[in-house]
C-alpha cells in the first residue's frame, strides 16, 4: 500500500478543521456547539459548502502543533478572521481580546448603542452582542424604543423593515444583534412605530 505524501497528509488535516468548524457551529447536537454556533458564531456562506475555497484562503497548516483560530475570537469564521496558530498564540490573542471585551461590555452598560460601539471598535452588532451574551448572558435583551440599554437606532430599524423581504428574521436577528422575537415586534410595529421616530416629524 503506497504511503500518503506530506501534501497529502496535510490537506487531509486542513480537511478535518474545516468540518470540525462546521460541527462546532452547525451541529447543535455537537458537545461544542453552545460556545460557537450557539452564541452565534457563524461560517462563510461560500465555505459552508466549499473545502476548496476554505483551503485556497488559509493554505497549508504550517506545522502539526497549529490549529485553526479566529483572529477575533468573537468573530466569525470569515475571509480575514481565520489563521494557523499555536496554542501560544491562541492564549495572547485570547487576553488581549479579554481586555477589549470587558470594555465593550463596560460601555454597553452605560447605555452606549451598539452602532457607536461598533465605529469605535471596527466590528459588527453580531460580535458586539457575542461579547456581552458571553460575559453577561441575558443582560442585554431587547429594549423598545427610549430605553437607555437600547443598542439599535432609528436608522437600524429602518434598515430591518427594507431588509425583511430578502433576509429571514432570523438573519436580521444576528446582522443586528437582537433576538428574533425582537425583529418580528420591529417588523410589525409592536415595537419601533414610524409615529414616534423623530425624523418623520413636522
Amino acid at each position: 500500500m503506497t504511503k500518503p505524501t506530506r501534501k497529502a497528509r496535510s490537506v487531509r488535516s486542513e480537511y478535518k478543521a474545516w468540518q470540525h468548524m462546521k460541527e462546532r457551529c452547525l451541529n447543535k447536537n455537537n458537545p461544542r456547539f453552545k460556545d460557537y454556533g450557539g452564541r452565534g458564531i457563524s461560517i462563510h456562506k461560500i465555505w459552508i459548502t466549499s473545502f476548496k475555497t476554505f483551503y485556497e484562503h488559509i493554505g497549508h497548516k504550517p506545522a502539526s502543533d497549529y490549529s485553526l483560530d479566529r483572529i477575533d475570537n468573537d468573530g466569525n469564521y470569515e475571509p480575514g478572521n481565520v489563521r494557523w496558530a499555536t496554542k501560544e498564540q491562541q492564549r495572547k490573542n485570547k487576553r488581549s481580546k479579554s481586555t477589549r471585551n470587558e470594555s465593550i461590555l463596560l460601555a454597553a452598560r452605560k447605555g452606549e448603542t451598539f452602532s457607536s460601539i461598533g465605529e469605535r471598535y471596527g466590528i459588527t452588532h453580531q460580535t458586539i452582542s457575542n461579547v456581552v451574551n458571553k460575559l453577561s448572558p441575558g443582560e442585554f435583551i431587547f429594549r423598545g424604543e427610549g430605553h437607555r440599554n437600547t443598542h439599535i437606532t432609528w436608522d437600524d430599524v429602518e434598515k430591518i423593515r427594507n431588509l425583511r423581504k430578502t433576509e429571514t428574521q432570523r438573519r436580521l436577528a444576528r446582522m443586528f444583534g437582537v433576538s428574533q422575537a425582537a425583529i418580528w415586534s420591529i417588523i410589525h410595529e409592536h415595537t419601533w412605530n414610524r409615529s414616534k421616530n423623530p425624523s418623520t416629524e413636522d
